[in-house]
């Protein structure tokens, strides 16, 4: 399977899904015009990963950490809805006996995106690691 990245605009964030080495990526602000135009590929590249490269990894070896780092300076309502469904795709690799890491990024000050992140914890069965970073 094909690495996919898709550059930083001013509304939408950057992503890289590395498939290869177990990472997906997403930073950035996230308000694109057509929220399921954007997130969609995302979405069915994790799906495709976990029904078709998931098979053909030795149990032994799912045990190595799938990284999502989510580093979200902005997201709207809209986005919301679609990056919660990339963390129940990502749920379901622990389902499936892997080791997905999820670090959600906050700025120091910004308490709101930390709470963003430890709503979508609650609903999800995965441990998030907040990661705090200190404004320049």
């Amino acid at each position: 399977m094909r690495k996919l990245l898709i550059e930083k605009t001013s509304k939408t964030p950057r992503v890289l899904f590395d498939p290869d080495n177990w990472v997906l990526e997403i930073e950035g602000i996230s308000r694109p015009e057509n929220v399921r135009q954007f997130y969609y590929p995302i979405i069915e590249r994790l799906e495709n990963f976990r029904k078709n490269e998931l098979e053909s990894i030795k149990p032994e070896e799912r045990k190595k950490p799938f990284i999502v780092k989510l580093y979200l300076d902005y997201f709207n309502s809209s986005s919301a809805k679609f990056i919660l469904d990339i963390i129940m795709q990502i749920a379901g690799f622990h389902d499936d006996g892997m080791n997905p890491i999820i670090e959600w990024y906050f700025e120091e000050d910004d308490i709101d995106t930390k709470e963003a992140g430890q709503e979508f914890e609650e609903l999800v069965d995965i441990e998030f690691k907040y990661i705090m970073v200190k404004d320049n």
